[in-house]
């Protein structure tokens, strides 16, 4: 998504079980400089979105069960 000497911004879509550190790592280790994660925001996992979450804030004690998943 972006470069700018020396951080590198990506996006990447994985299965369960990857290791988004393990993959940082292994990218430094290709490049031949070295590599690690400072940053992991994760946007979905299974059905669950970010951009659906809801905010703690306008959470409170009358409320927040109309907001869990229903099966």
């Amino acid at each position: 998504l972006k470069f700018a000497y020396p951080k590198l911004i990506i996006e990447t879509r994985v299965s369960s079980g990857t290791y988004i550190r393990s993959l940082a790592h292994d990218i430094g280790q290709t490049l031949g400089c070295g590599a690690y994660l400072k940053k992991l925001e994760r946007t979905e996992i299974g059905k669950y979105k970010l951009k659906n979450a809801k905010k703690l804030i306008n959470l409170n004690k009358n409320n927040w069960e109309k907001h869990l998943f229903q099966k």
